[in-house]
């Protein structure tokens, strides 16, 4: 039997995470503690979301995002704006929810159009309520190890999944394949954090197969389907899509 069909046939038994029993676990969770918080306190969490345009997928994004606070009992807000808005009228919108009472995190939905530096406008958002982590103030929190910041929901999401399989992490090669703000870097600090030695690559590395087929775990963020081709990943990697 070849290697690749021996590859193909460690596929046909894997095990798949169950990502979703998991989401609702967090999501039971959340919606206690926010009934709790209101009850207690009268504070009900309230998300607002910023969105610049009207490219579908941020549409999409942005629709999901909403509902998942509604239904957790969150207070969400959508912020949306044309694509030719100006800068001055952004940023005052986003100050003004630093200031409200009745907002706790903010998302800024990217990417922005030109000529809107997202750099910029993230950094504008009170970094107490940056719940994606964008800040540099956050941002550098990840970077040297720091307590106390956001760290985006996705490289936390796919923490979280790892956890399920492995108990430990100490020592374990883990490919991150892809380099975004929102996944790729926070994903490879937050695994360096956990001790794993950190393979980073994306779509214009030589020689991926081989750095796919070094890793215990294997965390694909590319948005390119099928770029990573099942003969590349070694038997018994944990593979997060």
């Amino acid at each position: 039997m070849s290697v690749l069909n021996l590859k193909l046939l460690w596929w046909a038994v894997s095990n798949i995470i169950d990502g979703r029993k998991l989401a609702e676990e967090f999501k039971t969770k959340l919606y206690v503690s926010a009934q709790n918080l209101e009850k207690n306190t009268g504070i009900k969490p309230g998300l607002a979301a910023l969105r610049v345009g009207d490219n579908p997928a941020s549409q999409l994004y942005v629709q999901l995002k909403g509902s998942q606070a509604r239904d957790l009992g969150y207070h969400f807000e959508e912020h949306v704006f044309p694509a030719w808005i100006s800068a001055d009228i952004l940023e005052s919108r986003i100050k003004e929810l630093n200031q409200s009472p009745h907002i706790h995190g903010i998302i800024l939905q990217l990417s922005l159009p030109s000529p809107l530096d997202k750099f910029y406008f993230l950094s504008l958002i009170d970094p107490s309520k940056d719940v994606d982590g964008l800040h540099p103030l956050n941002a550098g929190k990840l970077f040297q190890g720091l307590p106390g910041g956001f760290v985006a929901c996705t490289p936390m999401g796919c923490l979280a999944l790892i956890r399920t399989v492995h108990d430990r992490l100490e020592g374990l090669n883990v490919g991150v394949i892809g380099c975004s703000l929102l996944v790729g870097r926070p994903m490879a600090l937050l695994m360096l954090q956990h001790n794993c030695t950190v393979l980073m690559a994306h779509s214009k590395t030589q020689n991926l197969p081989a750095i796919c087929e070094m890793a215990d775990i294997l965390i694909v963020a590319i948005g390119s389907p099928r770029f990573i081709q099942g003969d590349w990943i070694q038997k018994d990697a944990t593979v997060i899509d």
